[in-house]
C-alpha cells in the first residue's frame, strides 16, 4: 500500500514536520502520528513521492536531488516536482553537458525513469537557495 506522508516547514521555525495534512480555516496543519496538531508554513509543503534515494531517505517534493544520467557524464542536480498536466513526478535542472551550440542546456525527466540507485538527495528548495539557482 503507498504511504502518504507531507512535510512542511513548522510555522515561524526552521523545523521540519511530518504527518498528515489538513487545512483549517485558512491555516495548513499536521496530523502527526500522536494526534498533535503542528501549524506549518504552506509554502513547504510537500508531499512523499514514493520512493527512497540510495540512502533509504523519502524523497519529497521540493528536494534536490543528484543523480546519474549516462556512463562518462557527470552527475545531473534537478528538483523534485509535480507535473498536473502529466500526473507524476519531474525532475527539472541544467544538465551538464551541452549537446549542441543551439543547446538551452536545460532538462525535465520523469524521477520514475532515473536508476534509483544512484539518487542522492543533497538539499531542498527552502534550505538550499543557492544550489536552487544555479538549476534554474
Amino acid at each position: 500500500m503507498r504511504e502518504i506522508l507531507f512535510r512542511g516547514k513548522k510555522y515561524g521555525t526552521d523545523e521540519w514536520c511530518y504527518g498528515s495534512l489538513q487545512c483549517f480555516k485558512g491555516y495548513s496543519i499536521f496530523d502527526t502520528i500522536w494526534k498533535h496538531f503542528i501549524h506549518v508554513d504552506y509554502k513547504t509543503v510537500g508531499q512523499y513521492v514514493g520512493l527512497k534515494d540510495r540512502k533509504h531517505h523519502r524523497i519529497f517534493e521540493g528536494d534536490i536531488i543528484r543523480f546519474h544520467k549516462f556512463r562518462d557524464e557527470p552527475d545531473w542536480v534537478g528538483l523534485v516536482e509535480y507535473d498536473e498536466s502529466c500526473a507524476l513526478y519531474i525532475v527539472k535542472g541544467k544538465r551538464p553537458v551541452l549537446y549542441a551550440a543551439n543547446d538551452p542546456g536545460y532538462f525535465e525527466v520523469q524521477l520514475s525513469s532515473i536508476d534509483k540507485d544512484t539518487i542522492e538527495i543533497i538539499g531542498n528548495r527552502w534550505d538550499n537557495i543557492d544550489i536552487l539557482e544555479s538549476l534554474l
